[in-house]
C-alpha cells in the first residue's frame, strides 16, 4: 500500500466515525440509550450504521467481500460494547473522551491490518489533503460542539432558550463562528480571526453587560474561548500536516 493509498482508507474511516457518531446519531438516541441501555433499539441501530460505514469505505478498495464484512462486524461489535458500557456512567468529559479514544483505536487497529493493497479507483478522485481539509471542517462543527457544551456542563449554568432567543441559534452561530475560523486559518488570513471576535464581542458581550448576570456572561465568554481556541488549534494542525504530505 501506498502512502497515499494508506493516507485515503484512514481518512475515510475517520470520515465515517465522525459522521456516524456526531452528524448521524440524533439526541434522542443517545437519551434512549441512556435509559434503556441494552433494550434501547436505537443503540443497535446506531452500532450497525457504524458498521455499514466501515463496509463502504473499505469496499471502495479492492479488497472483496469478507475482509471488509469481517471488519464492519468488528467495529459495529466494539462500537455497541463501548456505548452500551457508557451508557451506565456518569455523564462526564472524562468518559466521553475515553469512549472516543476507544472507538480511534479500533479504526487504527484496522487500518494498520490492511498493509498490502493494489491501486483503486478512488486515489484519482481525491487526495489525503482533500481528506485532511473535509475532517477538518467536519471536526469544527458538531464535535467541538459537544466538547464545549461538555466542558461547560461543570458549572451546571442554565441558558436555556428564552423570549428574546431564537431556538438553537446559539449553536448554529457556533458552528458558523468555527467554520470562519477554520477557513481564515487555512486561507492564512487571520486578520479575519481579530475581526470576528471583535464582532461578536460587540454584538454579544454588550448585552450582556447591560443585563449584570455575571455569572451568565462568564458562561459565555468560556464557552465562545474555548470553542475558539478548539478551531484555531485544528486549524493549525491541519495547516501543518498539509504541509507534510
Amino acid at each position: 500500500m501506498t502512502p497515499e493509498q494508506q493516507g485515503l482508507l484512514l481518512g475515510g474511516l475517520l470520515l465515517g466515525h465522525i459522521l456516524g457518531d456526531f452528524y448521524l446519531q440524533a439526541h434522542s438516541w443517545v437519551a434512549d440509550r441512556d435509559r434503556r441501555h441494552a433494550k434501547s433499539p436505537l443503540l443497535y441501530i446506531h452500532a450497525l450504521l457504524h458498521g455499514i460505514l466501515t463496509l463502504i469505505v473499505c469496499l471502495l478498495f479492492p479488497l472483496g467481500w469478507a475482509l471488509p464484512l469481517v471488519f464492519a462486524a468488528a467495529v459495529t461489535l466494539s462500537h455497541f460494547c463501548f456505548d452500551l458500557a457508557k451508557s451506565y456512567l456518569p455523564k462526564k468529559q472524562i468518559w466521553f473522551a475515553i469512549d472516543q479514544l476507544l472507538h480511534l483505536a479500533v479504526i487504527y487497529i484496522l487500518w494498520s491490518e490492511l498493509s498490502t493493497i493494489e491501486e483503486d479507483w478512488l486515489s484519482s478522485v481525491l487526495s489525503v489533503k482533500v481528506l485532511i481539509v473535509l475532517l477538518a471542517y467536519l471536526l469544527v462543527l458538531n464535535p467541538v460542539s459537544i466538547i464545549t457544551a461538555q466542558a461547560l456542563k461543570q458549572w451546571d449554568l442554565d441558558v436555556g432558550q428564552t423570549d428574546k432567543s431564537l431556538a438553537s441559534a446559539g449553536k448554529a452561530i457556533g458552528m458558523l463562528e468555527r467554520f470562519l475560523i477554520l477557513t481564515f486559518v487555512l486561507l492564512g488570513q487571520y486578520a479575519g480571526i481579530g475581526f470576528l471576535m471583535a464582532a461578536k464581542s460587540i454584538f454579544r458581550f454588550g448585552d450582556l453587560r447591560e443585563s449584570r448576570d455575571h455569572k451568565m456572561t462568564e458562561y459565555v465568554m468560556m464557552g465562545t474561548l474555548l470553542s475558539f481556541t478548539l478551531a484555531l488549534l485544528i486549524g493549525l494542525g491541519t495547516s501543518q500536516l498539509l504541509k507534510l504530505v
